[in-house]
């Protein structure tokens, strides 16, 4: 089972004439599993159902053959706008002022790296504990850290990895989503040493 597509959109203005981007994509099926997620059955906290915005604040940097690129900001809004059955649709909005993006997704109760966890998650995950593991495209999900940070923070840390990037996300004890660090290769299979780098922290939410 396989999907096709092509799809056009304006690029960036050259010489006052607008240029065309095309893409051309190919997505074939290869596996279907049901993920077993610790947490799937338990309820998200009071926070979660009262919040309708959060907003991250960090910077996104890239390094490209042992070349560094200074770091810039880098933000990501988060606008939930509506809720059913333990479901929330989200609009993301990140990038930088000059390079917005905007995506709309939705985020369950049983996702990895979504906005919300229930809290018992922290009380049911032990450190070093594999979650998932995908034997098709080799990603992991474990728990790298679940205690109390020196400033007296409560914290769960749960790392997604595979051949080409890395993924951390940090949980509170209401089980919202208060940071996360992204690392990439988007070349893995050519001869350089790209790398780009994000880490966004919870400024604001309401």
């Amino acid at each position: 089972m396989g999907f096709s597509g092509i799809s056009t959109g304006s690029g960036v203005t050259i010489h006052g004439t607008p240029s065309q981007v095309t893409q051309i994509i190919q997505v074939y099926l290869v596996d279907v599993r049901q993920l077993d997620i610790p947490w799937s059955h338990g309820l998200l906290s009071p926070v979660s159902h009262n919040t309708s915005m959060l907003q991250y604040d960090g910077y996104y940097s890239s390094s490209i053959t042992f070349i560094r690129v200074a770091k810039q900001q880098f933000y990501q809004t988060e606008t939930i706008s509506s809720r059913w059955l333990g479901q929330k649709r989200v609009t993301i909005t990140q990038g930088s002022e000059a390079f917005p993006s905007e995506v709309k997704v939705v985020c369950g109760v049983a996702q990895i790296g979504g906005t919300f966890i229930p809290p018992v998650a922290l009380s049911i995950l032990t450190e070093g504990q594999i979650i998932d593991y995908d034997p098709v495209t080799g990603v992991q999900v474990m728990v790298f850290f679940n205690g109390t940070t020196p400033q007296g923070q409560r914290l769960l840390g749960i790392r997604e990895t595979a051949r080409d990037f890395s993924y951390d996300y940090y949980y509170n004890q209401d089980g919202v989503l208060i940071g996360m660090q992204l690392s990439e290769k988007p070349n893995r299979w050519a001869n350089d040493e790209t790398q780009v780098n994000n880490e966004y922290w919870l400024s604001y939410m309401q």
